[in-house]
Order: structure tokens, then sequence, then C-alpha cells
């Protein structure tokens, strides 16, 4: 036999069904053990405000970096990932700075396929009161990416040769999804990080 608040959810115009099942929540525990009950299936009331629509992600577009020199960076991509260039040409910079918020930005844009994934680098051409960021991995707002290597001595030997710099040690993942693997963190000349790793500890 169904109890009251199934009945009442179900019997009720769907257009009623909300009103009643904030009727219900808002009995103290001690008189209702219907509101019991639809916590335990729905789940705590979510505070004011949060029914929001369900968004839905499709996929990742792209990664990106903005950099001081676009064709050296795309030389480095290149060159040491074997990435390939799909477009580079200049945006509109009316839509850049209507976009960005930032008057005078004006940039030149190049994207580059890798496996799996997109890699955008973007030169800004203006304004003239840029600047460039210089923080640490362990400072807030600083992010890195990550790529998976066949051969991580080879491919931080290759970006050394290519302007990047070593930040730490090569060393072997001791914890998490990768451990068993060797890792290490490169930067390029715009302060760039990406993190190398060989799987298998090969």
């Amino acid at each position: 036999m169904p109890n009251a608040a199934t009945a009442a959810t179900t019997e009720a115009p769907p257009n009623k069904r909300k009103d009643i099942l904030e009727t219900i929540l808002d009995m103290p525990p001690s008189l209702s053990k219907d509101r019991r009950l639809l916590n335990t299936v729905l789940g705590p009331r979510s505070r004011e405000g949060d029914d929001m629509p369900e968004v839905k992600v499709l996929g990742t577009n792209h990664t990106s970096f903005t950099v001081s020199d676009v064709e050296r960076s795309i030389s480095f991509f290149t060159r040491v990932l074997g990435f390939r260039v799909t477009s580079h040409e200049p945006r509109d910079p009316a839509m850049i700075q209507a976009l960005t918020g930032i008057d005078g930005a004006d940039i030149d844009v190049a994207y580059l396929q890798m496996p799996g994934h997109a890699l955008e680098l973007i030169e800004y051409k203006g304004p003239d009161d840029r600047g460039k960021v210089d923080c640490r991995v362990c400072d807030v707002g600083a992010a890195h990416i990550a790529f998976d290597v066949e051969d991580l001595r080879a491919v931080v030997d290759a970006s050394l040769r290519n302007g990047a710099t070593l930040m730490g040690e090569m060393l072997e993942i001791t914890g998490g999804p990768n451990r068993g693997g060797r890792v290490a963190y490169v930067r390029d000349p715009d302060g760039v990080t990406m993190e190398f790793i060989q799987r298998g500890g090969g």
C-alpha cells in the first residue's frame, strides 16, 4: 500500500507535485515519516537559488596558452612533440575586445592537433600594457598541461635543446593513477608548464 508521500505525489497533477513535496519537506522530522522518506529518495533539499537547469558538457574543445611569440611556440610543439598546425590566422580585434573585455586586444592564433586533443596558442599584439605571468606551480591559479610520452628522457632532452628548462628532477611516480611511471616538469620560455609522463616505469 502506498504511503502518504507516494500517493500524494503520484496522484497530484504535475504542477502541484512540487508544492506537495515542499510542504512535506517543511514538516519537522518528528511529525512526518514521509519527510524522512523523501529526504532518502530525493536527497537533501537544495538551497534557495540552487534550482539550476541541467547542463551537458559535450566534450573538451581545446587547451589554450598565451605566448609571446606564436611562431617560436609553433616551432617548439611541432619539432619537439610532433603536433600538426591546423589553423593559423588573426582574429577580428573588435570581436576579441568584446569577448575578453580588454580594450585594444589584438591577437594572432594558431591551432595545433595533438593526439586526441587540440592546443591553441595565442599571441597578443595589443594592448601595449600587457604583462607576463610569473608564478610557481604552487601558486593559486597556476596551470599546466600533461602529456603521456613514450620516452621521458628523450622528450626532456629535446625540450631543453629547444629553449625549455627542467623545473626539478625526473622521478618515479609513487602514488595515484600514474603510479609506477616516470615524470618530469618542464617550462618553456613563456612560462608554459608541461608535465611529461612515461607510463609503466620504463
